[in-house]
């Protein structure tokens, strides 16, 4: 499986845990890493074309900026990459 899709199966997977009842005319926000924006994008789409009544708008800004909008309650999702430093000897 491509990391695209272990990625959209992952995003898909966290908003289809929310009860479709509770999800009634109801707006997503996402924000975060804009490497990922065009992947959160994709699957916010495709979840939407699945459910038309909820509405998930997915904007960049950069990860920090993603967990700070989280973390003051602006938006719903924040999107970060998580890295790791690779020590070569």
């Amino acid at each position: 499986m491509s990391r695209f899709a272990q990625l959209t199966a992952v995003v898909v997977g966290l908003i289809s845990l929310v009860p479709s009842s509770a999800l009634a005319s109801i707006n997503i926000s996402a924000a975060g890493s804009t490497a990922l924006q065009p992947l959160v994008q994709a699957a916010a789409e495709a979840y939407q074309s699945q459910n038309s009544d909820v509405k998930i708008s997915v904007t960049g800004g950069g990860s920090r900026t993603g967990l700070s909008l989280v973390a003051s309650k602006s938006v719903d999702l924040g999107i970060r990459i998580l890295s790791r430093r690779i020590n070569r000897r």
